[in-house]
């Protein structure tokens, strides 16, 4: 897990994939807070405005 926003899996193993799958298949706790903090994420930071915004504080700091 990082920074409680995904799970990071080895690239090509499928062994530690299918573990990432069945630990969120087993707890739908964890798939839920995820779900909602990939949406906060979304939009605070990907929606056009929030991007602008971060686009204009970085022009003014440099």
């Amino acid at each position: 897990m990082i920074e409680g926003k995904g799970t990071v899996v080895v690239p090509a193993d499928n062994g530690d994939f299918t573990q990432a799958i069945e630990a969120l298949a087993n707890n739908p706790e964890l798939r839920i807070e995820l779900v909602l903090k990939a949406r906060n994420y979304a939009e605070n930071n990907l929606e056009y405005i929030a991007i602008m915004r971060n686009f204009e504080t970085e022009l003014k700091t440099t």
